[in-house]
């Protein structure tokens, strides 16, 4: 029966993190292939090479440093915001927002932060 509670916390605080990064990712606005929100966001957004390829010979990746290797993955997906569960301390992103979520009450309160990449901003 413990095993069976901790399980169903642990299932309830992930899904609640995701939740919380999809939060972030739309409330950048704009267009979601300019957000990094996780890679679940990236395989939802980007089209394919499929439909990509239809169009032409394949885009070159839009994405800039600092970037997660998964991003090459997807050729349609940039990084122009980057939503995270934690501080990024790197001097290229600028941090536009943090916003706080929470699990289940006896979870603690976190925080996923977005932060917006200017050299991955098509303008």
């Amino acid at each position: 029966m413990v095993l069976a509670g901790l399980s169903l916390l642990l299932t309830v605080d992930a899904q609640t993190y995701t939740v919380a990064r999809w939060t972030a990712g739309e409330r950048v606005g704009g267009d979601p292939l300019d957000v990094d929100a996780g890679f679940e966001w990236a395989g939802w957004h980007d089209p394919g090479p499929t439909a990509l390829a239809a169009t032409g010979p394949l885009p070159p990746p839009r994405i800039a440093a600092p970037h997660p290797g998964y991003l090459l993955l997807f050729r349609a997906m940039g990084n122009c915001h980057t939503v995270a569960g934690g501080r990024i301390d790197d001097p290229r992103l600028r941090l536009v927002a943090v916003t706080p979520y929470r699990a289940l009450p006896p979870l603690p309160r976190r925080w996923v932060y977005t932060y917006r990449n200017p050299t991955a901003c098509r303008s």
